[in-house]
């Protein structure tokens, strides 16, 4: 009996080893968690029901300074508390925590922040720093510690919160754009009063200063989600692990149950180990949390959060182990002895499992098709992109000290990228390209949508041309209009092989379109913005014209586009804010080969247009299109390895499946195996099971129009066969002779 329980002692460190792996998921969920209701909390400091909202946005340039001056003296005059928030960003543009600026008076107003019975700002700390006179001072850790006045404690994994003057933030950040919230006014006049003035310093609306408009939206909840996922396939299959340690056990309960064990000891025999190991794990790993998370102060809220969440894994494992109980519990111990056993409940639960599991393969499956299909579609567009493999997109950058140019809050990114720009744009083989298809599609959900009125019939494509460009193409027009567009006019170029109607039609939408347009105070200064001049004019066409397009389903040219002409002066906030656009369709600059990109990216160009932080990257084509299959690859080793889990918990499933059968059926395949069966006479309705689940996923991924499924499923089809052949047929005579020996 002994020598038949420490059979599952192979299968006990395989639990114990999910138990903990669990417990880590399910402390690192809360970890991120937890850290993000922190930054939530944040979001919203202060956070009194007597904080005023105001949002300063597309304020011109000589606006600035005099609304910051008046912030800062209107809040003194009036003991308001003035707190602006700014989303930091790292190098790569993706969130970080929240920088604050802060002025005005902090006594008298409630700027208290406090979480998880911390308190983690005060009065006291924003007095000191508002008084002091390092204009650097800052209330937790910028970029380095030695201006740091008093710490505040972040979690690991999750953003940082800063607290600076409002002063520094404006000179770190370039504007005085952002998301303010003033604490102190005494009544609706008082806020009226201070809307009249800000509104009249600021040159905006006084309504617009109230309205928040669109805004960035943090969501890390990828990462929280993949977690979920993980901690329910490593609860599924401690659930079947179970399952095998009590199917394994019965034959040791059947005799143990003759010396006067009920099922209900049996199953504490087994299965109480688990559940003090879980107990012991909880402090251990609650500890491991709370130490990983970087909080600096010690809380007994946040180490009971993290216990929690442990405790859920304690009730993940009793939940496991009552599921597998009931195997025993159902189980009399006449049948234990004969190896009798809850067969139907079993196949149940097992095939139920075995379909979900079966799901997610035909799901990875599908996923795996996607990067294998943009590989192979690389290819083809190589080809396509042959005649211009050599010339140079922008790859990357980095925001490096223009941050809130991610968050819209700046235009300094975009506004060197211009300025930098318009001083090469003359130059040969510096181009602006860029295209648009105007689908059928496009073009209805326009006129549908009431956007706009006058929208063309036909399809369309839009080019973007540079005049060396529109040259270089060979397409010659008046130079009255190339000059035109150099001094602010946008021009827009109309084929002449077009009929009367579609030319009309052209015209009259860019025509809606331009006096539907209008600038706003933070737009690039240049002759358009000022004038708003436009015309139309028509160009003979010498030949198709290659559209730039990453679609396969686009056309690969286009013999009558629509060009716009354009150069520095009689661009629009549409292009200027897409200088820094990469990518081969995105992309706006490109350069004819890397000879020329040298000649106008080198260091001491970049630091003269203040991009020498940006790490500005421009890569060839044909080098760009290598760098996504690339990509692709890495993708694809992610998910055949998500494939190699998921077959693996399918065959532990297949085997525990496999074992039911046999212990069900013992006698029976027993004595068909003496007399002769066939190894299909045997064992046909496990194979029908699997043929069946073969069929399912088949169509599934059919329907999906999948080709790896197909192999996959396929080769995992044949791959479990053989397990299952060579499963059940181990020691079969053996077992026989057992068999016959106990009669």
């Amino acid at each position: 009996m002994k020598k038949r329980i420490e059979l599952v002692g192979n299968f006990k460190f395989v639990a114990y080893a999910l138990i903990i792996f669990q417990g880590i998921l399910l402390s690192i969920l809360a970890l991120i968690t937890i850290g993000n209701d922190y930054l939530d909390k944040w979001s919203s400091y202060p956070n009194t029901e007597n904080a005023q909202e105001i949002y300063i946005k597309d304020i011109g340039k000589n606006q600035e300074q005099a609304t910051l001056n008046f912030l800062l003296g209107y809040s003194q005059e009036h003991n308001l508390f003035v707190s602006r928030r700014d989303s930091a960003s790292n190098k790569n543009g993706d969130f970080s925590g929240y920088k604050f600026g802060i002025g005005g008076i902090a006594n008298g107003n409630n700027v208290d922040f406090s979480y998880l019975d911390t308190n983690i700002l005060n009065t006291e700390n924003l007095d000191k720093l508002l008084t002091i006179e390092n204009e650097e001072a800052t209330i937790g850790i910028d970029k380095g510690s030695v201006n740091s006045i008093y710490q505040l404690p972040n979690f690991r994994f999750n953003g940082t919160v800063v607290v600076k003057k409002l002063t520094q933030l404006f000179k770190e950040s370039g504007t005085v754009s952002g998301d303010y919230k003033i604490l102190g006014f005494n009544d609706e006049q008082d806020l009226e009063n201070f809307l009249d003035n800000l509104s009249k310093i600021s040159k905006i609306d006084k309504n617009k200063l109230l309205d928040k408009g669109a805004g960035g939206v943090h969501d890390n909840s990828l990462i929280s989600r993949s977690i979920v996922i993980v901690t329910i396939v490593t609860a599924m299959t401690l659930v079947l692990i179970f399952v095998v340690i009590a199917v394994r056990s019965l034959s040791a309960y059947g005799k143990l149950s003759l010396l006067g064990w009920s099922n209900l000891d049996y199953v504490k025999f087994i299965f109480k180990k688990f559940i003090f190991y879980t107990l012991m794990l909880i402090p251990v790993l609650s500890v491991f949390a709370y130490m990983l998370s970087g909080w600096g102060h010690f809380s007994f809220p946040l180490l009971n959060k993290f216990i929690f969440y442990n405790v859920i894994n304690l009730l993940l494992v009793i939940i496991a182990i009552s599921i597998a109980s009931l195997i025993i519990m159902l189980t009399n111990s006449l049948n234990a002895i004969h190896g009798r056993i809850p067969h139907r409940l079993l196949y149940i639960f097992g095939i139920l499992v075995y379909i979900f599991i079966g799901m997610g393969l035909v799901a990875s499956c599908i996923y795996l098709d996607i990067p294998i299909k943009t590989i192979k579609g690389n290819v083809k567009l190589a080809q396509k992109w042959q005649k211009y493999d050599n010339y140079q997109v922008l790859s990357s950058y980095d925001l490096g000290n223009d941050k809130l140019s991610n968050s819209g809050q700046s235009t300094k990114l975009n506004e060197n990228m211009f300025n930098w720009y318009k001083s090469i744009a003359d130059n040969d083989g510096v181009y602006l390209i860029n295209s648009t298809f105007y689908s059928k599609e496009i073009i209805d959900n326009q006129r549908n949508s009431g956007a706009y009125e006058k929208v063309p019939t036909n399809p369309f494509w839009y080019f973007v041309y540079s005049p060396n460009f529109l040259k270089y193409n060979g397409i010659d027009i008046d130079g009255g209009s190339i000059e035109e567009a150099k001094q602010g006019v946008r021009v827009y170029l109309i084929s002449s092989e077009l009929s009367d109607k579609d030319k009309k039609e052209i015209e009259d939408y860019y025509t809606e379109i331009e006096e539907k347009s209008s600038a706003s105070n933070g737009d690039i200064d240049n002759n358009y913005k000022r004038n708003k001049n436009y015309k139309f004019a028509f160009y003979n066409p010498v030949g198709d014209l290659f559209t730039w397009t990453t679609n396969k389903d686009d056309d690969v040219t286009s013999r009558n586009p629509v060009i716009y002409l354009a150069t520095p002066e009689n661009t629009s906030f549409i292009e200027n804010e897409s200088f820094i656009a990469r990518g081969l369709e995105n992309g706006y600059i490109k350069f004819e080969s890397q000879d020329i990109r040298k000649k106008y990216t080198s260091s001491s160009i970049f630091t003269k247009y203040n991009l020498d932080d940006n790490n500005i990257s421009f890569i060839s084509v044909s080098n760009y299109i290598d760098g996504i299959s690339k990509e692709m690859y890495m993708i694809i080793q992610f998910l055949i390895l998500i494939l190699i889990v998921v077959v693996s918990i399918l065959t532990v499933l297949l085997i525990t499946l496999a074992t039911i059968y046999r212990m069900v059926n013992q006698e029976k395949i027993n004595v068909k195996k003496f007399i002769g069966y066939s190894f299909w006479n045997i064992y046909k309705l496990p194979v029908i099971f699997l043929s069946i689940a073969l069929v399912i996923e088949l169509v599934a991924v059919i329907i999906a129009k999948s080709t790896v499924g197909v192999m996959t499923i396929s080769m995992v089809f044949i791959l479990q066969l053989i397990i299952f052949w060579r499963y059940v047929s181990k020691n079969e005579f053996k077992n026989i002779l057992i068999a016959f020996k106990e009669r």
